[in-house]
């Protein structure tokens, strides 16, 4: 009997429950639960924004600094979703095939094999520790304000999952790093 591969059952599960919950939130905005003066954002979006958090900022900051051509209505609405839409599901399996990847490797038993760090790995686990606390102060605004959007649940749920995230990302390369520096300049005496 073949093993699962996380490295892609995690992007195809993840790449459709992101599709669903954007369809299902964008259908609820169309819908909003009442009358409101600043915009809605459903609880859906959220929870899709949240489940797959160090995506989410990509996708803002895609928004904002790079113009797509516009989308015309009835393309925005058999797709649902607009160009933009587009870059966070491709992020999405993106992320969930690293983290399969890595669940993989881990089950395999492959995970610590790696003798030496390169300077590449070191920062990549440098730019981690970053993310992870650029998606900590996402979060704990989220948490802080949670009237914003017009949705407390949903800016409740969201942060909540933005801070898990953020200290998975700070604290699994985090280590690593201390150890790494702890190893470079605090070696162990050995008897």
């Amino acid at each position: 009997m073949r093993k699962l591969r996380f490295a892609l059952a995690l992007p195809a599960i993840q790449l459709a429950l992101t599709v669903a919950l954007l369809r299902l939130g964008y259908w609820q905005e169309r819908h909003p639960p009442g009358v409101f003066d600043t915009p809605y954002e459903a609880t859906a979006v959220f929870v899709c924004h949240g489940i797959s958090a160090p995506v989410a900022p990509v996708k803002d900051l895609f928004w904002r600094y790079i113009r797509l051509p516009e989308v015309s209505e009835p393309l925005w609405d058999a797709l649902g979703f607009d160009l933009y839409d587009l870059v966070f599901p491709v992020g999405v399996v993106i992320l969930w095939y690293i983290v399969g990847r890595s669940l993989d490797h881990r089950i395999s038993g492959t995970a610590g094999s790696y003798t030496k760090t390169t300077a590449i790995m070191r920062a990549f686990q440098v730019l981690q520790v970053i993310w992870g606390i650029a998606l900590f102060v996402n979060g704990i605004s989220h948490i802080l304000l949670p009237a914003r959007w017009n949705n407390p649940v949903g800016n409740l749920l969201s942060g909540t999952m933005f801070l898990i995230w953020s200290f998975v990302l700070i604290l699994l390369p985090g280590t690593k790093i201390v150890t790494a520096i702890r190893e470079r300049y605090f070696p162990t005496k050995s008897a």
